[in-house]
C-alpha cells in the first residue's frame, strides 16, 4: 500500500482553504445574526404601524365626535396652549408681585 504524501504546494492549499472555510463560517454566523436584527426590527415596525394606525383610528372618531374638522381640532388646540401660556405669565407676574 502507497502511502500519499502531500506535497508543500498542497498543503499550503489545504491550509488556505481551511482559513477562507473559517470565514466564509463566520460571515455566515454575522449574517444569521443580522437577519435576525432585521426580523425584529421588522416586527417592532409592524406593531408601531399598527399602534399608528389605531391611534389614528381614535383621531378620527373624536373628530367625528366632536363634529371639528382636523383644521378646527388644530386651531383649538393652539388657543388652548395660548390660554395656558398667558395664564401662566400671570401666574408668574403674580408671585413676583406678591414678594414685594
Amino acid at each position: 500500500m502507497k502511502v500519499y504524501k502531500k506535497s508543500a504546494k498542497d498543503m499550503v492549499f489545504d491550509k488556505e482553504r481551511e482559513k477562507y472555510r473559517h470565514e466564509i463560517g463566520e460571515l455566515q454566523y454575522q449574517i444569521s445574526k443580522k437577519e435576525a436584527e432585521i426580523k425584529n426590527l421588522n416586527n417592532l415596525i409592524e406593531t408601531k404601524e399598527s399602534k399608528i394606525e389605531e391611534l389614528n383610528d381614535w383621531i378620527h372618531r373624536l373628530l367625528e365626535y366632536t363634529e371639528l374638522s382636523e383644521e378646527d381640532m388644530k386651531r383649538f388646540i393652539e388657543k388652548e396652549r395660548k390660554t395656558a401660556e398667558m395664564i401662566e405669565n400671570f401666574y408668574s407676574i403674580q408671585q413676583v408681585s406678591n414678594r414685594f
